[in-house]
């Protein structure tokens, strides 16, 4: 599916790093948290219990998305909440990752990969009744490129394209001006909006329809109380019986703290709960636990950094940069926040395929390095008051983070003491989710913590490519510009010889390790609690790692009947 990158501070809300809670008195035992990945499982069906339909889903969120409508927004509580609601025209296969049918029936793709022709399924209707057809999918791609529209990170991905049109009404043709290896899966991905209901002269991006969405997918939106709780119930007239989910509700909690989440989940008011390291170590091991709860650990693909923004004076040296990585101890941070439930990256693509740069050697923790690198760029301590400076002036800068978000806090304040240590006074500015996005997206900010998600197939263009280093609202945070860099991107894009973008990619992994926009920390295990009545639980290298259409609860085992 389409490959956005995502913010993932919610996701590390909700999943791995939810509001973690502060470390240990003691340092934990390294290897124990590596014994409990042994829990890492799955949850087959018993024999002898047959599927079921009707019981609900009580799941939480870790911030409160402030928009469903999936064009103008770009954080991951949306994304949970509208897999369910909107569709796109082809979705992928979390077992075989191929790309399947549906709200398209069938494609045809021009041998110059420059064409592509979608019929669409004529039995759909939108959840107010209204029939689907081609006049919302172009209307969908028009507001998505729309300059007026809030949408710049999703429009990168678009604007190659030289014509989007209606053939017929279930019939649209899109084509590409330049070929553009992700074209089919672009075209294909968009998230289709009913225009019988947007198109109505009120402004899209404060769309009334953002808080009531009306979509196609298996669920129905039904409710949404404010700072409480989101509710989707399931669409009886749903066209695809097999794509049907198990569940007759779906209820989704806002809870910002992580430890009344976990709270929540142990008093059964949730089914499922994202666990820190922490709280899979130390505080969902007891027997009474497991009676209740299966326990899940996999991979996630994605990563956090500290964003150095580029624009602000601090941070225009790559030796800057470089030595405040150099100044990050992200072993210990590993160890002692993690649990060692996480692993060091130093590049945005990743570790483990093709594209991925294994020569690149994460930098160690090495003050005396990072001094070098700091006076060879004109920071001294001039006046001996025991912090550097440069032109008169001090080097003190400001560090956002996700209010909530307790790895995030810890790991600041433990890089803090570093940084402080070296001469460097750093400022933690907790705020949240809302309030942290609006310096950031107008590059308004000195450095932040954040995460992305990372695609099956890359695309560096809409973080890295220097036409988004001074637009406002962009996702190129930091201001990165680079000429390399941006031809690599473009080179990369047009290609559709895999080898050829494999090396790419690995060159513009080194240009990224040595301008060091980022400092790159770490990618953690995510970490699940799940009540064990809920069964047929699986993973995949898809971004969610599970496939929610599987899960079920055995008749016999439903439990709510009405609002828990």
């Amino acid at each position: 599916m389409i490959s956005r990158a995502t913010y993932l501070a919610l996701a590390f809300v909700t999943l791995a790093c939810a509001a973690c809670t502060r470390g240990p008195a003691q340092g934990p035992k390294e290897k124990a948290p590596l014994d409990a990945m042994a829990e890492a499982l799955e949850s087959v069906p018993p024999e002898g219990e047959p599927d079921a339909h009707g019981d609900w889903l009580v799941r939480s969120l870790g911030a409160e998305p402030p928009t469903l409508n999936p064009i103008t927004s770009s954080d991951a509580s949306e994304s949970t909440i509208n897999q369910f609601i909107y569709e796109s025209l082809i979705q992928r296969s979390p077992k075989t990752l191929e790309f399947e049918p549906a709200l398209a029936e069938s494609w045809d793709e021009s041998e110059d990969h420059l064409t592509y022709v979608f019929h669409l399924r004529k039995d759909v209707r939108w959840h107010d009744g209204k029939p689907f057809t081609a006049d919302d999918v172009i209307y969908s791609f028009e507001r998505i490129m729309d300059p007026e529209v809030d949408a710049a990170p999703l429009r990168v991905y678009y604007q190659d394209i030289s014509e989007f049109v209606k053939i017929d009404d279930y019939t649209v043709r899109c084509t590409y001006g330049k070929p553009y290896f992700m074209a089919f899966q672009n075209c294909g991905g968009i998230s289709v909006l009913p225009k019988h209901v947007f198109d109505n002269g009120e402004d899209f991006n404060s769309h009334s329809a953002a808080r009531h969405p009306i979509g196609t997918g298996p669920m129905k939106f039904s409710k949404w109380e404010t700072g409480k709780i989101i509710e989707l119930e399931q669409n009886p007239d749903y066209y695809d019986e097999k794509n049907t989910l198990f569940f007759k509700k779906m209820l989704f909690k806002v809870i910002t703290d992580s430890s009344v989440t976990l709270q929540a989940f142990k008093e059964g008011a949730l089914d499922t709960v994202g666990l820190n390291p922490e709280q899979w170590v130390r505080q969902t091991s007891s027997k009474r636990f497991a009676r209740n709860a299966n326990k899940f650990a996999f991979n996630q693909t994605a990563y956090n950094y500290v964003g150095w923004n580029a624009r602000r004076p601090q941070f225009e040296d790559k030796r800057v940069r470089q030595a405040l990585t150099f100044l990050m101890p992200r072993k210990e941070i590993a160890l002692k926040v993690y649990y060692n439930l996480a692993r060091v990256v130093c590049s945005p693509v990743l570790p483990d395929t093709d594209y991925y740069n294994e020569k690149l050697e994460c930098r160690g923790y090495d003050p005396a390095r990072a001094r070098a690198l700091l006076a060879e760029a004109g920071w001294s301590d001039s006046d001996g008051d025991g912090w550097l400076d440069k032109d008169g002036k001090p080097f003190r800068f400001e560090m956002l983070v996700v209010a909530g978000s307790n790895t995030y806090e810890q790991i600041a304040t433990i890089y803090k003491e570093e940084l402080a240590r070296a001469g460097i006074d750093m400022v933690i500015r907790r705020l949240d989710w809302g309030a942290f996005l609006q310096p950031v997206q107008s590059h308004e900010f000195d450095a932040c913590m954040l995460g992305w998600s990372l695609s099956i197939d890359p695309d560096p263009y809409q973080l890295w490519h220097s036409s988004g280093a001074d637009k406002e609202g962009s996702s190129n945070l930091v201001g990165f510009k680079n000429a390399e860099a941006d031809k690599l991107i473009e080179d990369f894009r047009v290609n559709f010889d895999k080898d050829a973008r494999v090396a790419m990619l690995k060159r513009f992994q080194e240009i990224i390790y040595d301008e060091q926009p980022y400092t790159f920390l770490f990618m953690s295990k995510a970490l699940m609690g799940v009540h064990n009545r809920i069964v047929n639980i699986h993973f995949y290298p898809t971004r969610p790692p599970y496939d929610l259409r599987e899960w079920f609860v055995p008749a016999g085992r439903a439990r709510y009947t009405e609002a828990p």
